[in-house]
């Protein structure tokens, strides 16, 4: 694979390292990384005021940037323990209209069944309401393993059901759906 990467560098005008920036390998198993922007944002617990307003224009200028018909959809799941009580929830923003989903999941659910849930739930919103005008769905996680799950088809041992549900209705939709990495929440 070495090689063919390289022999694709020196034949062809096409830059490979510019290609899928947020995917490498290590080993055997793709992973997906953050982009690089992101890093300088803080975590979740540690963000300071200057970060969050950072990560607020960042956010603010994906939106901006987006193709015509483009939905975007920031979900996130929460639990209270490992496992505990979770719920799921999402803001859908399509054209000039926002809108907001909140689900409970379980009485004992984990942190992974929130956030694939949450997933779920914003892809049932487009599949089943008036979003006949989205060419494109862009969803962003902060889960990176929700989103190595669905996208890099890691293995999970549980919630096999739920995660065929999603890659099903993905197909369904039949539109471009990205599910891509976000930075943690907090304060944004």
């Amino acid at each position: 694979m070495i090689l063919q990467a390289d022999d694709m560098k020196k034949e062809t005008s096409i830059e490979v390292n510019n290609i899928e920036q947020q995917y490498e390998c290590r080993g055997m198993c793709a992973i997906r990384r953050a982009p690089e922007y992101w890093t300088t944002l803080g975590s979740s617990k540690t963000r300071t005021s200057e970060q969050a307003i950072e990560g607020q224009r960042l956010i603010k200028q994906q939106l901006e940037e987006l193709p015509p018909n483009t939905t975007v959809a920031f979900t996130d799941g929460s639990c209270m323990g490992n496992p505990g009580p979770c719920g799921a929830g999402a803001i859908i923003y399509n054209n000039e209209e926002e809108e907001t989903i909140q689900y409970p999941v379980s009485n004992r659910g984990s942190i992974l069944l929130a956030e694939l849930v949450a997933i779920k739930l914003v892809l049932e919103k487009i599949d089943n309401y008036n979003y006949r005008n989205v060419k494109q769905l862009n969803i962003y996680s902060d889960s990176q393993s929700a989103i190595g799950i669905i996208t890099l088809n890691w293995k999970s041992e549980n919630y096999h059901k739920t995660i065929q549900e999603i890659k099903n209705r993905k197909i369904k939709l039949n539109k471009r759906v990205l599910v891509s990495t976000s930075f943690g929440h907090r304060a944004l």
